[in-house]
């Protein structure tokens, strides 16, 4: 009887550690994948034009990061109004937010040298040059008759609007997955 109870014990600490070392080692690549993230953007900072910097700290004080959620984010946009950017948390428990989705509309702006009006095959093999992966095209949900073409590396996406019979590239975002 004291044998079993034995087993049972052990066995309940084994299961017990076993859960902690996983949950440790999860966190521990969760943290791995963003400190790369933010390798990479620097990689796209770099090597881009976007009028504001891709996973820049918003700098807010506690008591103005009271008033912005997932639902209700800090923005900003460039003086000509072609580039918007979000901010959000990341990872999701941070304490500040950055600049995690950023939208080219129009204007001389680009990522890793590629422009509103190139070609998607051309901006395909730029891309893959540099380690993305073309994960999948999708018909926007938000705007009828735009189709999504989306890259991605670490956390980063980067997707290439064009009209659904088109190859011309109309918008570009840099966004953000999240762990």
């Amino acid at each position: 009887m004291k044998k079993a109870i034995a087993i049972t014990v052990l066995t309940c600490l084994f299961l017990l550690i076993s859960a902690l070392v996983f949950v440790k080692y999860k966190e521990s690549a969760n943290i791995r994948l963003v400190e790369k993230t933010i390798q990479e953007a620097q990689e796209i900072n770099a090597n881009s034009f976007m009028g504001m910097e891709y996973l820049e700290f918003a700098g807010l004080s506690e008591e103005e990061a009271k008033y912005f959620n997932d639902d209700m984010p800090g923005s900003k946009v460039t003086d000509d109004g072609y580039v918007r950017g979000y901010y959000f948390k990341i990872p999701k428990d941070a304490s500040d937010r950055r600049l995690t989705q950023i939208n080219i509309n129009g204007g001389d702006y680009h990522v890793f040298g590629i422009r509103l009006g190139d070609s998607v095959e051309q901006a395909s093999e730029k891309l893959k040059q540099r380690g993305y992966k073309r994960t999948k095209s999708m018909e926007d949900i938000y705007r009828e008759g735009i189709l999504r073409t989306r890259f991605q590396k670490e956390l980063v996406i980067i997707d290439l609007m064009t009209e659904m019979d088109s190859q011309i590239i109309k918008g570009i975002s840099v966004l953000t997955d999240y762990p």
